[in-house]
């Protein structure tokens, strides 16, 4: 039946009762419930389908060019690409959103400034028992690199979160064939530092998401991140001191242990047609 001879003898202007039982169901006089369980249904077989490795790049060939100034479709498009099939091709995609700035989050009022910029942009990225080590330290090389290019602090705290989870979570659990184990490297570490350090993050921030990252990586950290410590400047300040000394301190040896890992590292950027810093 056309859609225009499907509503044209409706009128949507008097109230009626959701269609509960199927007889009622038979007689309705619009098909509003009928369209709001398929719409779920359509949305998620068709996301599933593009979420295939075969057929993801295309989908997300077609997001990319659909440059939308509707906030809604732009939601529509970026929950497209995140869906994808957990390989080198979705990661690349994942990182290209968390390094986009859509001006429309400004127009709703997420903030001027780009620093306040990609609220819930992406997904954190974990790995879970079914991914290869290889794909581990794909995750961990993206971490990097948006750490290095964001201007949002949403999304480097996010970053930073995730680079310390990975540093320091155990996978026992899963079994002793579990390809999964710690990872943490010196430029991880150093992505995270140039926040850490930098003067127009507020102390808290610097305190709590980007020298408290570092200190829940290394082994001997120069203070114990507290979040009870929020709004006692002078706690927050000397544990920024004490970080500052342990850096200053430790750098060189970063700095080295990262040029010997950087071959390794670029090639892992490569596969996401990105480099790192």
């Amino acid at each position: 039946m056309p859609q225009s001879d499907l509503f044209s003898r409706q009128d949507l202007t008097r109230p009626f009762d959701y269609p509960l039982t199927q007889d009622e169901r038979d007689h309705a006089p619009w098909l509003l419930w009928q369209i709001e369980r398929m719409l779920p249904v359509l949305f998620n077989a068709v996301a599933t389908n593009y979420a295939q490795p075969g057929q993801y790049p295309a989908m997300a060939e077609v997001a990319w060019n659909w440059q939308t100034s509707d906030w809604w479709e732009a939601s529509v498009r970026r929950t497209a690409a995140i869906r994808g099939p957990r390989n080198a091709a979705w990661l690349q995609n994942v990182v290209r959103l968390a390094l986009e700035h859509n001006p429309q989050e400004i127009d709703r009022g997420l903030g001027v400034d780009p620093s306040e910029i990609g609220v819930g942009a992406v997904p954190p990225l974990y790995v879970f028992g079914s991914d290869s080590y290889h794909f581990e330290e794909l995750v961990h090389v993206a971490q990097i690199i948006i750490m290095q290019r964001t201007r949002s602090r949403n999304v480097a705290d996010q970053a930073a979160f995730v680079i310390a989870q990975l540093a320091t979570r155990t996978y026992d659990s899963l079994g002793p064939n579990c390809p999964l184990k710690p990872l943490r490297t010196p430029t991880g570490i150093l992505a995270i530092a140039r926040w850490a350090l930098n003067g127009d993050v507020d102390a808290w921030s610097r305190y709590i998401s980007y020298a408290g990252a570092i200190c829940r990586i290394v082994p001997d950290p120069p203070y114990r991140p507290d979040q009870s410590a929020f709004g006692q400047k002078s706690r927050i300040a000397e544990g920024l001191g004490a970080f500052e000394v342990w850096f200053f301190k430790q750098r060189p040896l970063l700095e080295e242990a990262a040029a010997a890992e950087r071959a390794h590292l670029l090639a892992l950027a490569a596969e996401l047609h990105e480099t790192i810093d």
